[in-house]
C-alpha cells in the first residue's frame, strides 16, 4: 500500500504517490543537511539575496530526508545549464520542475512529470547517474544568475567537469586471471570504464600465439555498473566469484602464454589488449607494445590503481599474487619516497588512499630549475661528452658531471716530467713511423703498423711468413715459378698474401686422395702454368671385374670387366657379356649372359660447396684361369683429386687447373679394369676469370684381350667401364668472365654464398652439443658488395637443396634459432645462400653443421657388473664405475661429467649445487656416497650426466643400480592416504625409493606395493590438490599398515 506525500510548488499543491522505500526514508535521518549545504556551497557561489527562495530552499532541504537510492538516468551537459524546458533561460519554472523530477526519482510510480517529458535526460545536471537534490541546488543557483565555481568548472565553459570528462573515459581491460589453481574455472576478465557505458556489441577474444588465430570470443551485454567495473566470470567458478559477476561465460578460459586477450568495441575495433609470455619468432604477439609476464597459476595480470594505459603491456600490467576480481588491485608500481623526472617535471611515489604505492601527478620544477635524476636542479647545458679528455696547459682535463647535473671540464692534471699532452693523453714526445694498419716486408719478415706505448705508430717486430709463402710487397705471398709439390691447405688471409703460379710451373701433389686448398687475397695461374691433381683420387668406388656361371654350357666361368669410378656422374658400367659354346660333335648351345658391373655412385650434390676426389675404377684381371681364378689383377684408374681456390678479391685462371681421372690399367687383359672418375675444382671469389682450361674428365676403362677360343663362336667384350665425370663449381660476386674451356665435368656456376659462417653458441663446427641449449646463433660476413640478402634453412639432410620456397629470408647476416627447433638427435645443418642485388638467388649454398645429442653416457661397472645382483663380499663396498660417450659423440667433444651416488631412483642431472661431482675422466672409484657416508648394505644408484664444451648438460642422467650386502627378504607395503577431514584421497601417486616404484591410491585411498626388500625407504605422496608429502620408513615384518594425511 502506498502513502501520500505533499509536494509544494509556488501557488500549487500536488499529490505524488510514493513507494514504500520513499515512505520509509522519511523516518530515517540519513543525511546531515548542514553537510549537504556545505556541498552545495562548493558548487555555486553565495547569492547576495536569497529571500525570494527561502520557501523553495526549505522544500529542497526536505528532499534530503526523502533521498534514498537514485534511479539511473542519462547524463549530458546542456547550455545554459539547468534549462530543463530548453527555452534558452534557466528560471523559477525550471527549478520547480527539477524538484518534481527529483521527488519522482525517489520511487514515484507515475510517469515522468509532465514538465520534464522529453527532457528527462537533462534533469541530471551534474552527470552523476540520476536526478537528485544536488541538481535542484544547481538549478536554483543558475536561476539566480550565479555561475559554477572554478573547483568544478576548471575551463569556465559553464559545464561541470564531470559531464565533460566522463564520456571520454576509456573502456579498458583492468585485470585477467586465465590460469587458476587446479581446474581453470575460477577465471575472470575485469573491464573498467565510465559507469553506465553501454557494452552492447563489445567483445573479448583470445588470440593464439601459435599462428595468431582467434580461439574463443565472448560477446558482452548490458552496461558498466555504477562502480565502473564490469566482471566476466566462468559459470563454474566458486559462489563468491559468481556473486560478483556481471556476466557468466564458458569462454573465460584462456590459454597459458604466450597468448593475447583483446577487447573489441561495437564496431569490431580492438580498443585494448594484453599479451603475456615470450614471443620468439614465428609466434604472434597481439597485445600492445611489449608483452608482459606469464604469471604462475593462481596469479592474475592487473593494471595499477591509477589505470595507466601507455599502450605497452610490460609497463601497464603487473603480476598480482592475490587476484582482486570486482575491485581494482593494489599494484606497487613504485617504491614510496622515490622520485623521478617526467619531461621537465618531477613526480613522487606516494601511498594512495587505499594504501597502494602510486606515482603522483608530475609537478613542474620551479625557479628555472630542471629535473635531473629525480631532483630539480639549476638549469644548465652540457659542456662536453662525459669522460672525454683534452689538453690544457700541458695537462689533461676530463669531462665530468658537475654539481649542476651537467657535464663540465675538470681541473687540469699536469703531465709528468718528460711527457707532453697530445690528443687528451700524456705521452712521451715521438714521431709516427708508419700509417696505422699498413704492412710491409723487412728482412723477410711480415710487419704491421701498430700504435706504440708512447702514442705514435710503430712497426711491430714482424713474423715469419708461413711456409711455403714469402714476404713480397707487404704480404706473405706464394709465388711458384718452378715445378712444385704442394698439398693440403695454404691460408694467406691473415697475412695479406697472394698465390701465384707463373713461368710454366706445374703444381701437383703425390698424397693419396690428394687435395690442394688455397685461401688468399688474389689467386693467379698465368698462361702455360698448371695446377694438376689428375689421378690423385685413390678411394675405389668402381666394382671389380666379375665372374658368372655359363648357365647352359659347362665350360667353367664367364667374365665381365670392372666398372668405372663415380663423382659428378655415375661411373660407367662394364658391358654385359653373351656368347655361344660350339662343340662339333653336339652342335652349339647358348651359354647365357654375364651382366656387367654397375659404376661407382654420384658423390655430393650441385647444391652446396662440398666437393670430393673422383672414385677409383674397379680392378680388372690380366690372366684368368677357370681353375685358379685371377692370377694377376689389373688396377682400376685413379680418380682426379680436389682443387679448391678461395680468393677474398679474385681468382684468375689463364693457364690450366686439372683434376682428371686416369684410365684403367692396360695390358693383355682377360677382364678390363675401370676408369677413374674426374675429380673436383672449386673456384670462389667476388671476381672469377677463366681464360684457360678447367678439366675434370673421367678416365677410360681398360680394353680386354678378345677372348677367341676355337670352341667358341665369335668373340665377347670384357672391357672395363669408363670413369664418371668430375665436378666444377664456380661461385662469384657478379664479376664472372669465361673465355676459356671447362671440360669433362658437371659444372655449376652461381653467386658466392657466405664463406665464414660461425657460431658463438656452437663454436665448433662438426662438434657435439647436448640438446639443452636455449638457442643456436650463427653469423657471417657479407660475401661481396652486391649481396642484398640471404635465404637460410635448417635441415638434417647433408644433401638439402635450399630454395626460397623452403627458406627464411633475412637481410641481416645473423640468425637465431630456438633450441626447440632441434627436435631430434643427429647432425643438423644450417644452409645459407645469397640473394644478389638483381634479386637472383644463388643455387649453391654454404652450410654449417653440428651434432645434437640427447642421450646420456653409457655406464658399466667392473666391480658390480650385474645391476640386479647383490654383492656381499667385503671389498664390494668399493665401487668402480666407467663410462663412454653415446653414439655420435667423440670422447673429446665433452668437457667432462657430473656424477652422484645416492639412494634415489631417477635423479635429474645437476651440478655441484645439486650434490654432483665433476670429473674430466671416464672412470671413478667410490667408497662413499654423495653425502660422504661410507658405502654399506643397501641399494644405491649412480647417476651420470655429460657436459658439452659450452656447459650444456645432457637432458637426462644415465643411471646404474648397485645392490650391496646380503639380499634381504621381501614383503608387501600397505597403506592409506587421507585428507584433513579424514576422507580418503584417491588418485594420489605414491612413490618409493631407492627403487622408484610407483602406484596410485584407489577410490578408498588405499595403496599396495608387493615384493619390496626389507629395509629403509623414502616415500613420496603427490596429488594435484595437496602438498607433496615425504616420509622415511623402515620396512620390516613388524610394520603396521601406514596412514598418512596430506594437506592442501
Amino acid at each position: 500500500m502506498s502513502s501520500v506525500s505533499m509536494c509544494y510548488e509556488f501557488g500549487l499543491e500536488s499529490e505524488y504517490s510514493l513507494g514504500s522505500n520513499a515512505a520509509s526514508s522519511i523516518c530515517e535521518d540519513d543525511i546531515n543537511p548542514i553537510q549537504e549545504v556545505h556541498i552545495m556551497n562548493t558548487i555555486v557561489s553565495h547569492p547576495k539575496n536569497q529571500a525570494p527562495f527561502r520557501l523553495l530552499t526549505a522544500a529542497v532541504t526536505m528532499l534530503w530526508f526523502l533521498w534514498q537510492s537514485p534511479a539511473a538516468a542519462s547524463a549530458q551537459c546542456t547550455l545554459p545549464l539547468a534549462d530543463l524546458d530548453q527555452n534558452g533561460v534557466t528560471n523559477i519554472v525550471d527549478v520547480q520542475c527539477y524538484i518534481l523530477v527529483a521527488l519522482w526519482s525517489l520511487g514515484g510510480t507515475g510517469g515522468v512529470p509532465a514538465c520534464a517529458t522529453g527532457y528527462d535526460s537533462a534533469a541530471d545536471v551534474n552527470c552523476d547517474g540520476s536526478p537528485d537534490v544536488v541538481d535542484v541546488q544547481i538549478a536554483i543557483a543558475f536561476a539566480l544568475g550565479i555561475g559554477l565555481s572554478a573547483e568544478v568548472d576548471v575551463n569556465g565553459n559553464g559545464c561541470l567537469d564531470t559531464c565533460e570528462t566522463a564520456p571520454g573515459t576509456p573502456i579498458l581491460l583492468s585485470e585477467v586471471l586465465y590460469d587458476s589453481i587446479g581446474t581453470d574455472v575460477n577465471t575472470f576478465v575485469e573491464i573498467v570504464g565510465p559507469p553506465g557505458a553501454d557494452l552492447t556489441g563489445y567483445g573479448v577474444r583470445g588470440v593464439n600465439g601459435n599462428g595468431g588465430g582467434v580461439y574463443n570470443e565472448i560477446v558482452l551485454s548490458g552496461s558498466i555498473p555504477s562502480d565502473g567495473i564490469y566482471l566476466i566470470v566462468h559459470p563454474d567458478a566458486d559462489p563468491v566469484m559468481i556473486a560478483l559477476a556481471d556476466l557468466l561465460d564458458d569462454n573465460v578460459d584462456y590459454q597459458n602464454g604466450p597468448d593475447s586477450i583483446q577487447l573489441l568495441d561495437d564496431e569490431g575495433v580492438v580498443v585494448d589488449a594484453v599479451g603475456y609470455g615470450d614471443f620468439p619468432s614465428p609466434l604472434v604477439f597481439a597485445g600492445e607494445g611489449t608483452p608482459t609476464l606469464d604469471p604462475p597459476a593462481g596469479s592474475s595480470l592487473s593494471r595499477s590503481l591509477d589505470l595507466v594505459d601507455t599502450d605497452n603491456n610490460k609497463a601497464d600490467f603487473f603480476v598480482v599474487l592475490s587476484p582482486t576480481p570486482g575491485s581494482l588491485a593494489c599494484v606497487a608500481v613504485c617504491t614510496p619516497g622515490t622520485k623521478e623526472c617526467v619531461g621537465e617535471g618531477i613526480r613522487s611515489c606516494e601511498l594512495s588512499s587505499a594504501g597502494c604505492p602510486v606515482w603522483s601527478e608530475p609537478q613542474p620544477c620551479q625557479g628555472g630549475t630542471t629535473c635531473v635524476l629525480g631532483v630539480c636542479v639549476i638549469s644548465c647545458m652540457d659542456e662536453c661528452l662525459l669522460n672525454a679528455t683534452k689538453c690544457e696547459d700541458n695537462g689533461v682535463v676530463t669531462c665530468i658531471v658537475g654539481t649542476s647535473g651537467c657535464t663540465e671540464w675538470s681541473d687540469a692534471a699536469s703531465c709528468s716530467v718528460g711527457f707532453v699532452c697530445e690528443q687528451g693523453q700524456c705521452v712521451a714526445p715521438c714521431t709516427d713511423e708508419c700509417v696505422l694498419g699498413a704492412t710491409d716486408c723487412s728482412n723477410a719478415l711480415f710487419r704491421t703498423c701498430e700504435l706504440g706505448a708512447e702514442g705514435c705508430t710503430v712497426w711491430n717486430e714482424g713474423v715469419a711468413c708461413p711456409a711455403p709463402s714469402g714476404c713480397v710487397g707487404g704480404g706473405c705471398s706464394v709465388v711458384i715459378s718452378q715445378n712444385t709439390q704442394l698439398c693440403g691447405i695454404v691460408d694467406l688471409r691473415t697475412v695479406n698474401g697472394d698465390f701465384v703460379v707463373q713461368g710454366g710451373a706445374v703444381v701437383t701433389c703425390n698424397s693419396p686422395d690428394a687435395s690442394l686448398t688455397v685461401f688468399a687475397q688474389s689467386i693467379f695461374v698465368d698462361p702455360g702454368s698448371v695446377i694438376n691433381l689428375s689421378g690423385k683420387g685413390t678411394t675405389k668406388t668402381g666394382i671389380d671385374f666379375g665372374i658368372c656361371d655359363d648357365l647352359n654350357c659347362n665350360t667353367g666361368n664367364g667374365r665381365t670387366g670392372a666398372s668405372g669410378g663415380g663423382n659428378g656422374t655415375v661411373g660407367g658400367k662394364s658391358a654385359n657379356v653373351s656368347y655361344k659354346y660350339k662343340f662339333s660333335q653336339f652342335g652349339s648351345c647358348d651359354c647365357g649372359v654375364c651382366p656387367g658391373k654397375n659404376g661407382g655412385p654420384v658423390l655430393n650434390t650441385s647444391y652446396d660447396l662440398e666437393v670430393s676426389s673422383g672414385g677409383r675404377g674397379g680392378d680388372g684381371c690380366f690372366y684368368y684361369s677357370e681353375f685358379q681364378g685371377c692370377t694377376d689383377s689389373a688396377s682400376g684408374g685413379n680418380g682426379g683429386g680436389v682443387v679448391r681456390l678461395f680468393g677474398t678479391q679474385d681468382v684468375t685462371i689463364l693457364g690450366a687447373v686439372l683434376a682428371d681421372g686416369f684410365s684403367g690399367e692396360m695390358g693383355n687383359l682377360t677382364a678390363g679394369s675401370g676408369g677413374g672418375a674426374g675429380g673436383s675444382i672449386l673456384l670462389a671469389a667476388p671476381g672469377v676469370t677463366v681464360g684457360g682450361t678447367l678439366s675434370a674428365s673421367g678416365g677410360l676403362g681398360a680394353t680386354a684381350n678378345p677372348f677367341n677360343v676355337s670352341c667358341f663362336t665369335g668373340q665377347y667384350n670384357t672391357n672395363g667401364g669408363e670413369g664418371g665425370q668430375g665436378r666444377v663449381k664456380i661461385v662469384h660476386g657478379g664479376n664472372y668472365v669465361n673465355n676459356g674451356l671447362i671440360t669433362g665435368a658437371v659444372t655449376n656456376i652461381s653467386y658466392l654464398p657466405p664463406l665464414d659462417i660461425q657460431s658463438d653458441t656452437h663454436p665448433f663446427a662438426g662438434g657435439a652439443y647436448n640438446n639443452t641449449f636455449d638457442s643456436f646463433h650463427a653469423t657471417w660476413s657479407k660475401p661481396y658488395p652486391g649481396a642484398a640478402g640471404y635465404w637460410w634453412a635448417l635441415s638434417k639432410s647433408p644433401t638439402f637443396q635450399l630454395t626460397p620456397a623452403v627458406g627464411t629470408y633475412t637481410t641481416d647476416p645473423d640468425v637465431v634459432i630456438p633450441g626447440s627447433a632441434f627436435n631430434s638427435a643427429g647432425t643438423w645443418y644450417l644452409y645459407v645462400v645469397t640473394v644478389h642485388s638483381n634479386a637472383e638467388t644463388s643455387t649453391i649454398a654454404n652450410k654449417y653443421s653440428f651434432y645434437v645429442n640427447s642421450s646420456p653416457p653409457n655406464l658399466t661397472s667392473s666391480t658390480h657388473p650385474n645391476q640386479t645382483a647383490w654383492y656381499s663380499e667385503p671389498q664390494k663396498t668399493t665401487v668402480t664405475m666407467s663410462w663412454s660417450t653415446p653414439s655420435g659423440v667423440s670422447p673429446g667433444q665433452f668437457a667432462g661429467y657430473w656424477y652422484k651416488l645416492d639412494h634415489h631412483f631417477g635423479t635429474l642431472p645437476g651440478t655441484e649445487d645439486d650434490g654432483f661431482t665433476f670429473s674430466p675422466n671416464s672412470q671413478v672409484v667410490l667408497t662413499h656416497d654423495w653425502k660422504g657416508i661410507p658405502i654399506g648394505p643397501g641399494t644405491y644408484h649412480f647417476h651420470l650426466a655429460a657436459e658439452d664444451l659450452m656447459g650444456n648438460l645432457t637432458p637426462t642422467a644415465a643411471q646404474y643400480q648397485l645392490q650391496i650386502g646380503v639380499e634381504p627378504s621381501k614383503m608387501n607395503l600397505f597403506g592409506y592416504v587421507k585428507n584433513p577431514t579424514n576422507m580418503p584421497v584417491s588418485e594420489a601417486i605414491v612413490e618409493v625409493h631407492p627403487y622408484g616404484k610407483k602406484t596410485t591410491t584407489d577410490v578408498n585411498g588405499y595403496f599396495l606395493f608387493q615384493d619390496l626388500y626389507v629395509g629403509k625407504y623414502e616415500v613420496y605422496v603427490t596429488h594435484p590438490n595437496y602438498a607433496k608429502l615425504q616420509k622415511e620408513i623402515d620396512l620390516s615384518p613388524s610394520i603396521v599398515p601406514l596412514t598418512w594425511m596430506v594437506s592442501p
